[in-house]
């Protein structure tokens, strides 16, 4: 009986386009009067959707990790649009995925430029490291608690003001 019940309830979010990024199939059942109730059901991706995931992933980590070791950022600019238009995430589901691709590309990157340059100034990265780290345990607190919206207008601003003071500075 549940089993069938999760089929359908599954079904009916299908034929409805809430498909989950995730690839994996997830329901919340509450249980009301005896009965199991389903009351959030995604499934994941088919093979086709799968395959989406992997070469728009590809892609964009390609992108982010090149404008990153290029720029020296970590590559949100790049991730989180692309993660909210091409693979159908909210922002704040963007914004989380993209801080934790960072994570690895910019270990990857730090590593290729300790071993093959003495270009990392360690000083500051001791110092920098541990207010960054603080400063982001307390902005994913921050970020949990806006909206999908304010994230977005704010992350919007933030790009505006990048770009007209990137364009502003000179040589």
């Amino acid at each position: 009986m549940v089993e069938g019940l999760a089929r359908d309830g599954i079904r009916e979010r299908t034929k409805t386009g809430a498909i989950s990024h995730t690839g994996v199939i997830t329901c919340d059942a509450r249980s009301r009067g005896g009965f199991l109730v389903f009351q959030e059901c995604s499934c994941g991706p088919s093979i086709l959707g799968m395959t989406k995931l992997l070469i728009t992933g590809l892609l964009v980590g390609a992108a982010a990790g090149l404008v990153g070791a290029l720029c020296g950022v970590g590559g949100g600019i790049i991730m989180v649009p692309a993660f909210i238009v091409a693979l159908g995430m909210t922002q704040k589901v963007a914004v989380a995925t993209s801080l934790a691709v960072v994570v690895v590309a910019g270990l990857s990157g730090t590593i290729n430029n300790a071993v093959n340059s003495d270009l990392i100034d360690w000083r500051v990265v001791a110092v920098t490291a541990v207010g960054a780290a603080v400063a982001s345990w307390f902005g994913a607190d921050l970020m949990r608690s806006l909206s999908n919206t304010q994230l977005q207008k704010g992350f919007a601003i933030l790009l505006i003001l990048v770009g007209v003071r990137m364009l502003l500075m000179k040589g």
